[in-house]
């Protein structure tokens, strides 16, 4: 009669391959997402399904800290997929986000204020402004040099989603020295500042539903498309 601890070397065997193998393809993920996103910190959860060695999981989930959509800074990247397919070879020999399939799924990315003044700075060159995001609304507070006088400038604003693509700057108002001016100046700007955000910047395809401005933060809710 064979002893007990030979079967359970043998299921470790059998059985170890197939646990170990979704930590390994989440490993080289996580390299692509912090490679792809200029991140500083990615980190990737693979759940087995009965063709993982094809590329086939039953679920993924990922958080990725400190990265970057096309030059816009992200404090957060989080989301969840109930299935996804993945070309496990290119994932594996060339270290790249190379999806193949994504089920239902549902995303979140977190900006602070200090990732939206970097964004207005680094990608806008709009310098000496403060940023505060309170109670639904984005608040633009500095001072703006017109022929070498510095005047205070304050723009009042909210971000919105008008299409499922993108999360814009709507100006509300804008004041220089107290004095509101034109509402055609105050889009004249928007324009020049938005999109703030764009879902084909997104890692995976997903559609922007909302957005919500409070405590320091705005959050940004996508989902997959149908």
């Amino acid at each position: 009669m064979r002893k007990p601890g030979m079967w359970i070397a043998v299921a470790a065997i059998v059985v170890a391959p197939f646990l170990l193998f979704p930590s390994i393809v989440g490993w080289r993920l996580e390299a692509a997402l912090r490679k792809d996103l200029r991140a500083q910190s990615a980190h990737v959860s693979l759940r087995p399904g009965l063709g993982a060695f094809g590329g086939n999981f039953s679920g993924l989930s990922m958080t990725v800290r400190q990265g970057q959509l096309d030059g816009v800074p992200v404090s957060e990247i989080h989301a969840e997929f109930s299935q996804v397919g993945l070309n496990v070879g290119r994932v594996l020999r060339r270290g790249e986000l190379a999806v193949t399939h994504l089920g239902p799924g549902r995303a979140s990315l977190t900006l602070t204020a200090n990732d939206v003044q970097r964004y207005l700075v680094e990608q806008k060159g709009i310098r000496g402004v403060q940023v505060t995001l309170d109670d639904g609304i984005v608040l633009l507070q500095g001072k703006v040099n017109v022929l070498n006088f510095d005047i205070d400038a304050i723009l009042r604003g909210r971000l919105v989603v008008p299409d499922g693509r993108r999360v814009v700057m709507r100006v509300e108002t804008l004041a220089v020295s107290g004095v509101a001016l034109p509402p055609s100046v105050a889009d004249a700007l928007a324009a020049s500042m938005n999109p703030l955000l764009r879902a084909d910047d997104l890692p995976f395809p997903f559609r922007i539903s909302e957005v919500t401005v409070d405590d320091g933060r705005a959050v940004v809710q996508a989902v997959s498309p149908p």
